[in-house]
Parts: C-alpha cells; sequence; structure tokens
C-alpha cells in the first residue's frame, strides 16, 4: 500500500473488514507514508506531510499511529518502509539531507515511542522494517547509492540508540532490473551485500527486493523473478557464507509487472490469482533447496492500493474493486481468493515418490503438497512459460498415499474463468458500468472462493489412499482440501453487526477458525416464513452484503458448517431497517 494515511478512511477501513473475515490469510500490509504522515498521496512521495514541519516544533506521530491502530485492529501485522523525509529533514521527500542528525533523532524517536505504546509494544518483534524504497530509482531516491549505503548505515545506529534490537530491519529494497539496464539490480545488490559484510555492526536482519514479471510491455515471465531471487542467495553465500546463513530473501513486490496505476486487464482475471501461487510453490521450492544454509525465500504482491480505485474491474493493482456506486461497495476479484486458499494449506511439506519431472521448473505445472496435523492441501496451478512454452491444458492422474484417516472429506476449491470469478461474472471488460442492484447480486455469490463440485463427505479409503484426475486449463488454480470425518460442530457465529450503506445491508461476525471449518450460512429470516439462503456454498468469510433487499426489514440467521456436515446452532440479528 503506497500511503498509511489511506488507512483511516472508509474504503480501507471496509477492505480491513474484509481481510479480518478471512482469518489465516493476508499476514501483513507494507506502506509508505509512515514518517511524513498526514497529507494522503495517491502513487508518488510530493509531499512533507505533517509529523514534523519544522526542526523547532516538536514530532507527532499521531496519525501514525492512528492508521497503525487501524491495521492492528484488525489481527494485520504492520511491514513499515522507513521513507520519504519530512521537512525538518529535508526540503524534498527524496532528496538527500545535508546531515542525519534530524533523520537519525527522527528515526529514534519513532522507535522510542513505538516501543512505549502500549497498543504496539508487545508486537513490534514481529513487524517488518525496510530502509527506504527503490533507491535505484529516481522517482523514490535522488541520490546515488552510495548515499543510500549511507542512509542504511545512519539509520541503523539510530535504530540501535532507541534500544530496540528485537525488531526486523531490512535493505536495499532495490527494483531488480535486468543486467543491461542502467541501473540493473544485480551489481547493487553485490554492493549491498559487500557492505553489510565489511561492516557487522550495521543491522540488516533480512533482504528485500522488488523484482517483477515483466518490466515493460512484454508478458510476464515468472522464470524471470525465480532467477532473480536464486541469483540473490548465491551473492549472499559467495560475499560471507557465516553472516548470511540463516537470512530470509523477500521480494515485496514480486507483480506481473510495473505500472500499479496502469490498467492491465491480466491483474483482473484467473490470471492473477494463478501468478500468485505459482510464485508462492516457485518460492517455497528455492526455500527447500537452500534449507542447508537455512535460507528462507518469501514473496508478496503490491496490490492492496485500493485508493486508485475509481471504477468497477479497471485494471489497477488491488484485490478488491467498487461496484462503482461507492468507495466502500466492493467486489472481491479472483485474486483475492488465492489468499482464502493459503488458509487450506499445511505447515509441513509431503514428499513426492515419482512425478518430480512433471512438476516446475521442469514443465509449466506447479504443484505444493502440504499437510497438517487436521487436514491436507495439494495446491496445483498452471502458469505458461510465454518464453519455451506455447499454453496447453493438463490432464493429471494423481495418487496421494499414507493418509492418516480412513473416511475424509474431500472439497476442490478451484480459480478458473468460470469459478471463484467475478470478472467474468460481470462480463469481463475493464471499467464495467456500475451494476444494477440485480447484477450485484449475481456478482456477490459469484465472487467467493467456489468449488469446482459439492464437497464430497464421508468417503472410505483403502489403505491411506486417494486416486484423483484432474484437468487443468492454463490459469488454473485448484486446491485439494481433504480432512477427517469427524463429529465436532463449530462454533455458533457471535458479535453480529449490522451496517446500512447505499440501501445495502452490511452483516458482520467473529470468523471461526477451526481447522474443520467449511462455510457459512446466512438467511433471510422472517416471522411465519421459512428462512431464505443468501449466500452461495461455500461462503468462507465472516462478512455479507446483502444488495438492496426487496423489503424494508430484515433479519439475518447465520451459522456455520463443518467439512462433515455439521451446523452450528443459527444466531440471528436484531430487526434491520433499510
Amino acid at each position: 500500500m503506497f500511503d498509511i494515511d489511506w488507512f483511516l478512511t472508509p474504503e480501507f477501513q471496509r477492505v480491513f473488514d474484509y481481510v479480518f473475515a478471512s482469518p489465516d490469510t493476508i499476514e501483513a500490509v507494507r506502506m509508505f507514508g509512515v514518517l511524513n504522515s498526514g497529507t494522503n498521496e495517491t502513487a508518488t512521495p510530493g509531499g512533507s506531510g505533517t509529523v514534523w514541519p519544522l526542526p523547532i516544533w516538536p514530532v507527532d506521530f499521531s496519525t501514525t499511529f492512528d492508521a497503525l491502530e487501524a491495521l492492528t485492529s484488525h489481527g494485520l501485522t504492520p511491514y513499515i518502509v522507513l521513507s520519504f523525509f519530512p521537512a525538518a529533514v529535508s526540503d524534498n521527500p527524496t532528496t538527500l539531507p545535508t546531515s542525519f542528525t534530524n533523520w537519525q533523532r527522527l528515526v529514534q524517536q519513532f522507535f522510542t515511542e513505538l516501543s512505549a505504546d502500549p497498543r504496539f509494544s508487545e508486537s513490534i518483534s514481529e513487524w517488518w522494517f525496510d530502509v527506504w524504497n527503490e533507491p535505484n530509482v529516481t522517482t523514490f531516491w535522488k541520490d546515488d547509492f552510495e548515499a543510500y549505503l549511507d542512509l542504511y548505515r545512519a539509520t541503523s545506529q539510530a535504530v540501535t540508540d532507541a534500544g530496540v534490537i528485537d525488531i526486523q530491519l531490512s535493505g536495499p529494497t532495490i527494483a531488480y532490473f535486468p543486467h543491461k539496464h542502467p541501473n540493473a539490480g544485480a551489481p547493487l545488490m553485490e554492493r549491498f551485500l559487500r557492505f553489510l559484510s565489511d561492516e557487522p555492526e550495521v543491522k540488516c536482519d533480512f533482504i528485500s527486493f522488488h523484482g517483477k514479471g515483466s518490466t515493460g510491455d512484454t508478458e510476464p515471465n515468472l522464470r524471470r523473478i525465480v532467477n532473480a531471487a536464486k541469483e540473490i542467495a548465491d551473492m549472499a553465500l559467495f560475499i560471507d557464507q557465516e553472516r548470511f546463513n540463516g537470512i530470509s530473501i523477500i521480494n515485496n513486490e514480486s507483480d506481473m509487472r510495473l505500472g500499479f496505476n496502469t490498467p492491465y486487464e491480466p491483474r483482473m482475471t484467473e490470471q492473477f490469482p494463478a501468478w500468485l501461487s505459482a510464485v508462492s510453490i516457485a518460492y517455497d521450492a528455492l526455500s527447500q533447496q537452500y534449507s542447508a544454509n537455512n535460507i528462507r525465500f518469501l514473496a508478496a504482491s503490491d496490490n492492496a492500493n485500493q485508493q486508485l480505485i475509481q471504477e468497477s474491474f479497471g485494471g489497477r493493482r488491488s484485490i478488491l474493486t467498487r461496484t462503482s456506486r461507492s468507495p466502500t461497495d466492493l467486489f472481491k476479484i479472483p485474486a483475492y481468493n488465492y489468499y482464502e486458499l493459503l488458509r487450506l494449506l499445511g505447515n509441513r511439506h509431503g514428499t513426492f515418490v515419482r512425478g518430480s519431472e512433471y512438476y516446475f521448473p521442469k514443465t509449466d505445472l506447479f504443484h505444493a503438497l502440504t499437510s497438517a496435523d487436521t487436514h491436507l492441501g495439494l495446491l496445483f496451478t498452471v502458469y505458461p512459460d510465454v518464453i519455451t512454452h506455447q499454453p496447453s491444458s493438463w490432464e493429471i492422474e494423481y495418487t496421494l498415499t499414507d493418509i492418516p484417516w480412513q473416511t475424509v472429506n474431500l472439497a476442490q476449491f478451484q480459480i478458473d474463468r468460470y469459478h471463484s470469478n467475478a470478472y467474468t461474472a460481470a462480463g469481463r471488460s475493464l471499467s464495467h458500468p456500475s451494476p444494477t442492484p440485480a447484477e450485484a447480486r449475481r456478482i456477490r455469490k459469484l465472487q467467493e472462493l467456489s468449488v469446482s463440485r459439492p464437497i464430497q463427505r464421508g468417503v472410505e479409503l483403502t489403505a491411506g489412499r486417494l486416486d484423483a484426475t484432474l484437468t487443468l486449463d492454463p490459469f488454473t488454480t485448484v486446491l485439494y482440501w481433504i480432512t477427517p470425518v469427524i463429529p465436532d460442530t463449530p462454533a455458533t457465529p457471535a458479535w453480529i453487526e449490522t451496517t446500512v450503506e447505499n440501501e445495502n445491508v452490511i452483516v458482520q461476525w467473529e470468523p471461526n477458525r477451526e481447522p474443520f471449518f467449511y462455510s457459512y450460512e446466512v438467511y433471510a429470516v422472517e416471522d411465519g416464513k421459512p428462512a431464505k439462503r443468501l449466500t452461495p456454498v461455500p461462503l468462507r468469510a465472516a462478512i455479507w452484503v446483502d444488495t438492496v433487499p426487496p423489503s424494508r426489514f430484515r433479519r439475518y440467521g447465520i451459522r456455520a458448517v463443518s467439512a462433515s456436515g455439521i451446523k452450528s446452532e443459527m444466531i440471528t440479528t436484531d430487526l434491520v431497517s433499510v
């Protein structure tokens, strides 16, 4: 997300509501503008904010801290970019000051106050901090890379002086341009790694960079960002294996292409979740490849820029789009459902007995086999290599063995052109006109993460073996979710809140966190009439928007359903006047 000030606006509060409703999907949100907050900036750093206008004035982090609370109160972890100077430090937010004295004072006071604030003091050791953003791009940094190293050194010293040794600090967060580019990523990364090796007292807990699938108008090439991460790991181990053993390498803008404010249709389609899934699987494979050095690879996407969204399905980088009627009346795009899949994965790897030659990096088929004590999550996606392969479909015969349960439930969640796809439901065109209430109701039912067929319950296995056949077209993502049949009843939904906006009723409740939770059911409840279900099956998120209800008065009933089909008690709302 570009500017932290937006977190206090109604549209971002609604984004946070959606994320809160789907626990264990999105963990952290990266943001700019923390040290120069006070003015909303859309896509470029242009203002100095209100944190510290003059050196003789006191520093005021109240807006920054209020915005951080908006984030953390929804269960999200801040990933803070220490960047952009307030006026008391420099005349321009991206121009290096003549002295680091005020910058170090600002950084030190930020961490001192953050550590003392009871809202944050117990959790900041889990936060992430970058020193600046893309110091090889003139939009964000007006000096050379050696000047950036001076800034990094000064920032590290300020953090140490503040006494917060447990925080996670990183750099250089460069744009990893190709080797022929004037500001190519590899030479700058090598310079940064040698800087850290030569000055071991400088704090750096992880390495960050921005590697995208395309830096121009060409089709995204996933192997490009995999090779970039691998190149960085190899450089680090060659330069100083002792220092860089156990470090994390994070590509925190691993998007399909540059230009988050430039419309690009694949961001709206099933291609985006396929890209995110493929990147996750490829980086997880790198973590296994470099496990001897305990190097961990992570990838994130620059897709929370809700402030850019002016129309439905406009093609800018986001995970929610507007219905065009209000900035808080939102649809999920297919990429949102990628994050819903993450909560279905396990925390351990399975083992490929045979057939690994059919998977990436040897082909365009990506697969992660994960397990937990409570479930199995098998993730597949097809992301065509635009350089070496022609897009093609896959017919897969798959055998899973050593399943620890005799009777299981099997759900096949799917994101493709027709499943989990609001863009298709809206007609597959950029800048879709504002939908009618009837259209909006239909789109909302089709925007949710869906299954390709109804969940199969009570499937008997022989000797812990499951045989399956699936067809995957290009940019299709599938997750097989296998759970044991158990009689446990899910918790009854609690804390129901209803809000009326734009003639819609937004119903929110406390999300279920049981590993066997499958779906919610939301009903319209009227005296003397059978309850009418309003929501699709499954509904994984603890939020529902009832679009322009036909009746002036509504009462809602909500219950949770387990993978085994066990239903909780239904809880009802008070009568809502629309």
